[in-house]
């Protein structure tokens, strides 16, 4: 998907950085993304926490990453990959506090813009 239809969107904390900042933030290398595509990772921060969410891809199946960071380890040892869905995503957006928990972590409007360019894309394939 992502190759046809956009680059990743890196947004908050990880902006400038990029896959190279989620990378050390989390304290994996490269392996640990083979074979997925990055679609859109926030990362947001103050002084006390910090909390992640990375959306992948691979093949037509999406799959996310949630992580809480404390002063103390970060997000070291949080790189968790799970199945996830369109509607599951949906659900949580409109229902729950998906892209809206952290006030330096908004991504909601994204990933609603996301979701529906995946699911277009999806149904003319």
């Amino acid at each position: 998907m992502r190759g046809a239809l956009m680059e990743p969107i890196f947004l908050n904390a990880w902006r400038q950085g990029g896959t190279e900042a989620l990378l050390a933030d989390f304290g994996i290398g490269p392996h640990s993304l083979r074979g997925f595509d990055i679609l859109l990772a926030s990362c947001g921060r103050d002084e006390f926490e910090g909390e992640a969410f990375v959306l992948l891809c691979r093949g037509t199946d999406l799959y996310e990453v949630n992580a809480m960071e404390d002063s103390q380890a970060g997000f070291q040892g949080q790189w968790q990959i799970e199945e996830t869905s369109v509607e599951a995503l949906e659900y949580r957006l409109e229902r729950g506090l998906l892209g809206r928990t952290h006030r330096d972590n908004p991504f909601a409007d994204e990933l609603r813009e996301l979701l529906a360019a995946y699911s277009r894309s999806r149904c003319s394939s």
